[in-house]
This record gives structure tokens, C-alpha cells and sequence, in this order.
């Protein structure tokens, strides 16, 4: 799901936290927003697609304006072939403008997918 339609979609919802990942009153078994944190409107804490996609799971994201086609984002969901052997075979080709880390990590993904290496 693209954020830009996420962030749509929720623009007039109500949250209590930018950071979803963590922070999160558990204490009745199930997640509450802690007692500091008072629901805002969406926008307030997400004024833009761009920030609640980068900000929502603790800066683990990066936005992007790239195509879900475009070969080098990597997709949860999706039907049909694999679209993450495309972005594991540009990384590794461009590996060398990339954190070994981050490219063993988009390999490893792309693999539990569906096999990178087959033709």
C-alpha cells in the first residue's frame, strides 16, 4: 500500500503517537496510548505523506516518489511474480554505492519471497 493513499485514507483519523513502534501502554494486554500522549488529528502528527511514511515505525522507512514498478522498492504485497528480484538484482549490481548491510538485507528479503536466484 502506498502511503501517500495510507495517509489519505487516514488524513481526518485521530492517533496519539507519531512513533508507532514503540511506546505503547500495554498494561490492560492490549496497546493504549500512554496517559501523555492525547489523541491529535492525523495531520497534526502526520502533516504529510512523507513524514508519517518516515516516521510511523521509527525511521525505518524512507519516502520515496519512485513506482511500485520502478525496480527499486521492495513490496509486501503483491500478485504474480515476485517484483523484489528486481530490486535485490539492482542493488547488487549497484552494490557498491550501498551499505553491505543494506544489500544483504534486500537479498535476504527478496529471497524469502521467492527464490532471486532462479531464472
Amino acid at each position: 500500500m502506498s502511503a501517500c493513499f495510507w495517509w489519505n485514507d487516514c488524513k481526518e483519523d485521530f492517533t496519539c503517537k507519531q512513533d508507532w513502534h514503540t511506546g505503547w501502554d500495554w498494561t490492560t494486554g492490549r496497546n493504549r496510548c500512554p496517559a501523555e500522549a492525547p489523541c491529535r488529528k492525523w495531520t497534526d502528527l502526520f502533516p504529510t505523506a512523507q513524514i508519517m511514511c518516515e516516521k510511523i515505525w521509527s525511521d525505518s522507512y524512507s519516502y520515496t516518489t519512485l513506482s511500485n514498478t520502478s525496480g527499486r522498492c521492495m513490496q509486501l504485497w503483491f500478485t504474480g511474480p515476485n517484483p523484489n528480484r528486481k530490486v535485490a538484482e539492482y542493488y547488487i549490481n549497484h552494490a557498491s554505492s550501498q551499505p553491505a548491510a543494506t544489500v544483504t538485507l534486500l537479498v535476504l528479503l527478496a529471497m524469502m519471497s521467492s527464490s532471486v536466484f532462479l531464472p
